[in-house]
Order: C-alpha cells, then structure tokens, then sequence
C-alpha cells in the first residue's frame, strides 16, 4: 500500500470540508437533523444532509477541480434521484468560480476559509427525492435501536462546539 502524500500546510482534506460542512448545516442553516456520509440502500450518500422546518440541504465536498468536474454525470443531479432541497458545493477558498456552477444549474457553492464559511452563490430551491430521504432517516432510527446513536440538536442551547453525526456505540 502507497503511504499517502505529506499534507502541505493550509491544505484542506476531503474529511476536513466534510466536518466543517456538517458544522455549517448545524450552526449557520440551523438543521435539526445532520447525518454525515451516512451509507444506506438510498441512490447517493451525501457527504453532509440536514433538515430544518424549511426542508432538507445537501452539501457535496470537493477538494480538486477533477473531483468537481467529475460530479456533472451522476444521475443524482435531477430531482428524480437526488437528495436536498438545496444542494451545495463546498470547496476550499478559489477552488470555483461563481462562473464555473454553470454546469450544475440550481446548486450553490460555499468557499472553505479557514475559520467559516462563505456563501458564494445561493442555491436554487428544487423538488427532491423524498423517498430516498425518507429511507435514510428511517435507517438512521433503526441503526438507534441496534446500538448505534443519532444525536440531534437540542432545541434550545449552544450547539457551537457540538458534533452530529451518526456513530456507533463500542
């Protein structure tokens, strides 16, 4: 096995876009619900989904430009197959352009930079697979019941130093 590359320093990881999204979807978009990368029998696995009163936000987390360009086949950009009301890109600061979403029409970018994260272009609020969603809330429920665990945000408090993501209980 190939060891992996030194980090160079200010270099953002897939894993770092991936916690700083579902901190955004927790803090900024206010979710109640934030599952993360969570692998269920739904067509996609988001790297970050929330749901709020409003309906849900996906964020999709790309740290090159091939990795960006690569997206535009998946069959999840539709509202046939895809998940999210609001679908994002979050990428670090510069990665793309306002100029370069033209190929995915309707999503939104955020720039990673460093200590927050900027909203760039809004994202176009579309119909979403309501099933698929559906399925990955109920496997998270089942996974409580088989000794995994699924924390929510309280309704009230601070939630700024708090994760939310499904993890299992050793």
């Amino acid at each position: 096995m190939t060891p992996p590359l030194p980090r160079r320093e200010g270099s953002m990881t897939h894993e770092d876009l991936r916690k700083a999204a579902v901190r955004w979807l927790t803090n900024t978009k206010r979710c109640s619900v934030v599952l993360s990368e969570m692998v269920t029998a739904a067509w996609e696995t988001p790297d970050a989904i929330g749901w709020r009163a409003g309906g849900s936000i996906l964020v999709e987390c790309k740290v090159s430009r091939s990795d960006f360009l690569r997206n535009k086949d998946k069959s999840t950009l539709t509202g046939e197959r895809g998940m999210g009301c609001e679908r994002f890109f979050l990428v670090p600061e510069g990665l793309i352009s306002e100029s370069d979403m033209e190929i995915y029409p309707g999503y939104g970018l955020l720039w990673h930079l460093g200590d927050r994260i900027s909203q760039v272009c809004q994202a176009t609020r579309r119909e979403t697979n309501q099933s698929s969603e559906i399925l990955m809330l109920v496997s998270a429920l089942r996974r409580i019941k088989t000794r995994e665990f699924l924390t929510i945000v309280p309704d009230t408090g601070d939630v700024s130093d708090c994760a939310f993501e499904l993890s299992s209980i050793p």
